[in-house]
């Protein structure tokens, strides 16, 4: 399996080249052929290696990518990032913060004719952690691919996947810390955005709740686009040495502090056409299917469980899944009482029945007032993962209000730990005694 830019998907060989930047260590910067021999892919100085902060890390260039800086100006004026930037929205004025002004400023400062975009080193390495890291026995995190009909809630659910509100429910706070990376590559025809005003709408859920609060105008749909990466970076609490027991088994089996999830969100316009658009091997396809959409409980439902059916058959993965979302804008009254106590506790996460998520879609799928593309899927999910990720409070816009995610540590941990077994059970049993 060839290597490629996590950015554009081109292969790379010989004939591509890389620039590296540590943050940390400008002066050790290099433009280099590529190879699979790794090394001048790391800063020099060893330390770098695993930073505490993604942002003060080893930054990569894809030279000739088509996937561009969205600050690019073209001619003498090159690449300006300005510290922060803003955003109108329905009228509305927002002021976008985040950190990646700052490292994107402090490239530009570096290169300023660089016009195609930076990316994490980690993030390379985790698109490419077959040909670079299978033979020294580290794979560091798994690239993943949401499809799903329009408003099925892949924006809503990568967002949250990035920050720590995403992982607040049920427990206090995870005992790891979650770091993001955002970028949009407009297809570049008949663009209704452009490259800065999509790229800015990316970033505007992270500087919201940044600034803790909470407005519906920053779920946006997914315009159509050549590339939508969010990436989660999570490494773990050294102060902390509980772990949480859903990250135990991949934290002990890397010599890597920091894993992460990369998830390439698509258009919904793209995935209800029949022909499959995206056509990139990932390591994980999820298919996202909004619950409270389905026949069992409404009568006027949109090409959802169509699309979830064309997308599980056609999407390019080693592993699949289906999340479940909307689960809390179900009527209650609607459901079997086995129902609601199964989703009570997937809310306070309680452990459930294996596959018992799977069983209840099942059972809403093959309902009376079921469609026929409903029935269909019920039958494609024989070994199909089925995971319930909702998140609460969208709309509620009082002060201090911020959305709450429930589900998504279950998928997190599936994601992580799912292509292998725990190599050192003594370590982790006695961590668990402590």
């Amino acid at each position: 399996m060839p290597a490629k830019c996590p950015l554009c998907f081109q292969k790379l060989d010989a004939r591509q080249q890389l620039a590296r930047v540590c943050l940390s260590h400008k002066e050790r910067s290099q433009t280099f052929t590529f190879d699979l021999d790794r090394k001048d892919m790391f800063c020099p100085v060893k330390t770098c290696e695993n930073p505490r902060s993604i942002q003060t890390g080893v930054f990569l260039r894809h030279i000739g990518c088509p996937a561009k800086n969205p600050y690019w100006k073209g001619g003498n004026e090159g690449v300006m990032v300005p510290e922060n930037d803003t955003l109108e929205r329905e009228g509305k004025v927002f002021h976008v913060q985040h950190w990646m002004f700052g490292v994107l400023r402090e490239l530009a400062e570096h290169d300023p004719q660089a016009s195609e975009m930076w990316f994490p080193l980690h993030m390379f390495r985790t698109v490419n952690w077959y040909p670079l890291d299978e033979r020294q026995g580290q794979q560091i995190g798994a690239t993943i691919r949401l499809a799903g009909a329009k408003n099925a809630g892949k924006t809503v659910l990568a967002t949250m996947a990035l920050v720590p509100y995403g992982y607040n429910q049920p427990q206090p706070a995870p005992s790891f810390r979650v770091e993001n990376f955002i970028y949009v590559s407009p297809e570049g025809i008949g663009l209704v955005q452009q490259p800065q005003e999509q790229f800015l709408q990316a970033l505007l859920p992270f500087s919201m709740l940044r600034d803790q609060r909470n407005t519906p105008e920053w779920v946006a749909g997914t315009p159509p686009t050549r590339s939508n990466v969010k990436a989660a970076f999570f490494r773990a609490s050294v102060e902390n040495r509980r772990l949480t027991e859903e990250l135990w088994n991949y934290v002990v089996n890397s010599k890597e502090p920091w894993h992460s999830l990369l998830f390439y969100d698509t258009a919904g316009e793209d995935n209800e056409k029949p022909a499959e658009k995206h056509k990139e091997p990932v390591d994980i396809g999820a298919v996202v299917l909004g619950g409270s959409e389905l026949g069992a409980f409404q009568q006027m439902t949109p090409p959802n469980a169509k699309t979830a059916c064309e997308r599980l058959a056609t999407i390019a993965s080693s592993r699949k899944c289906l999340i479940v979302t909307k689960v809390d804008l179900i009527d209650q009254d609607l459901l079997l009482p086995v129902e609601r106590e199964l989703i009570g506790k997937l809310r306070a996460g309680e452990p459930v029945e294996p596959h018992a998520e799977r069983e209840m879609l099942r059972r809403w799928l093959r309902e009376p007032s079921a469609l026929p593309a409903e029935r269909d899927l019920a039958e494609q999910l024989s070994d199909v993962e089925v995971f319930f990720i909702w998140t609460e409070g969208l709309n509620d816009t009082a002060p201090g209000k911020l959305p709450q995610t429930f589900g998504f540590r279950k998928f997190v941990s599936w994601c992580l730990d799912g292509r292998f077994a725990p190599k050192n059970n003594k370590v982790r049993e006695k961590a668990k005694v402590k």
